[in-house]
């Protein structure tokens, strides 16, 4: 990476530097991230974990694949008959993921296009009570419903 130049950051943090073999230039070599948890939420999915997400990906698929464990909410839940009906569909297997969760409307205030775009007025909500811990909880206490947990069958 470059871009941290003149900052204080690399020595704080205790980034390391290489040369890049084609250039020559001074870069910065940024560790991996290896998250705990991925929380993905997708258009579809079935009971064994298989996920379909109809819009944009963004990193939801690198999010995946970093993770140790991922955890899918669905706008549906469907037969895993639709996955292999359409396997070129199947963007999160199986396999790999921990739990589904069933729930609606779930990627709100954000968008699951194309589907519901973002809730502006949500997300100002949303940005205003997350500046701070308690405005936080306050935002999460205001939610209408608590969507029900099932694992996998193969998880």
């Amino acid at each position: 990476m470059r871009g941290f130049s003149g900052s204080d950051i690399p020595e704080r943090t205790g980034l390391q530097t290489f040369d890049d073999p084609y250039t020559g230039e001074t870069l910065y070599a940024i560790p991996a991230l290896r998250p705990d948890w991925a929380i993905i939420h997708v258009h579809a999915a079935d009971e064994e974990g298989n996920a379909r997400i109809e819009g944009p990906r963004y990193f939801d698929i690198e999010m995946t694949r970093a993770a140790k464990g991922v955890i899918v909410s669905a706008e549906e839940i469907v037969s895993p008959q639709k996955f292999a009906d359409e396997p070129e569909m199947t963007a999160i297997p199986g396999f790999m993921v921990r739990a589904v969760v069933h729930a609606p409307g779930g990627a709100g205030p954000c968008g699951c296009e194309p589907l519901y775009g973002i809730d502006e007025a949500g997300m100002r909500c949303y940005m205003d009570l997350s500046k701070t811990a308690a405005g936080f909880s306050e935002y999460l206490g205001a939610a209408d419903e608590e969507p029900s947990a099932q694992a996998p069958a193969g998880g």
